[in-house]
């Protein structure tokens, strides 16, 4: 699978749907390219040529040592798609970080970026975000597979795990048995990067159609009202609030999400 050199590191990427389609970036936050496929198979076919990376310190692309940076992370993206000779594209930016750097890319690169989507999106994190998040991270040194299953606990609504029990199976496993991340260390690395960041000056610069996307108020980590914020300070933006359910919409909802976000590139 390819790689290609970016900034100061190898940086693993995969393309998937039609070849000879309109460009679509799909960036994520938190996790590698395998553990969401078949879902953005599901929701996007192959009326794409949909292209997916794996940010610096996890997966397979190279892990140096950190601090690391939301605009660094930007600026990798940035080096993919100068390697892939792609601008004015769509974008797809979810999985609350992974959001952020679509925010620093399109306002930092928006000879890049067409149109985008942020899933989860956040100004800048504050008290509650960093307290859980440090505290996710902690557990995570104690154990992998208690932090797998209290992320879970906390990405899906009751109804889920009451009713569709295959989808949580399927998230714990991934989380359980594909560990995104490199080494240990790169967690806090990357957490750093999260909380430090400061979208503020950015949002007003951001030129290209955008859509807001979020989960419910189930959505503990990145609810609606840090969505809210969001949508406000983007020209033009629009927002949609998928109701009923939590910070893992995506599998979720995903027939309305795939619905929203084909209409939006549709459009734009």
């Amino acid at each position: 699978m390819p790689k290609v050199k970016v900034s100061d590191i190898q940086m693993y990427y995969e393309e998937m749907g039609d070849p000879e389609g309109e460009p679509l970036l799909v960036t994520s936050g938190w996790s590698k390219i395998a553990t969401a496929t078949e879902r953005y198979r599901k929701i996007f076919g192959n009326q794409y040529r949909l292209i997916r990376n794996e940010h610096r310190g996890m997966g397979s692309t190279d892990a140096p040592d950190g601090p690391y940076s939301i605009t660094q992370l930007a600026d990798d993206l940035n080096g993919l798609l100068e390697h892939l000779d792609l601008r004015n594209l769509r974008v797809l930016a979810g999985g609350g970080m992974g959001s952020l750097v679509g925010i620093a890319l399109a306002a930092t690169y928006p000879e890049r970026v067409r149109s985008l989507v942020l899933g989860a999106p956040s100004v800048k994190a504050d008290n509650f975000m960093r307290s859980l998040y440090y505290y996710w991270r902690d557990l995570y040194n104690v154990s992998p597979e208690l932090w797998a299953r209290d992320i879970t606990l906390s990405d899906y609504t009751r109804e889920t795990w009451n009713e569709r029990p295959e989808i949580i199976e399927k998230a714990l496993a991934g989380r359980i048995n594909d560990d995104p991340f490199a080494r240990p260390e790169i967690y806090g690395w990357l957490l750093d990067a999260y909380t430090s960041f400061d979208a503020t000056d950015y949002l007003p610069r951001i030129a290209c159609p955008t859509l807001v996307v979020c989960g419910g108020f189930e959505d503990r980590p990145t609810g609606p009202e840090y969505a809210r914020e969001v949508y406000a300070r983007i020209p033009g933006a629009k927002l949609h609030i998928i109701q009923n359910a939590a910070h893992a919409y995506q599998g979720e909802r995903t027939e309305e999400f795939a619905k929203v976000v084909n209409t939006w590139f549709e459009r734009t």
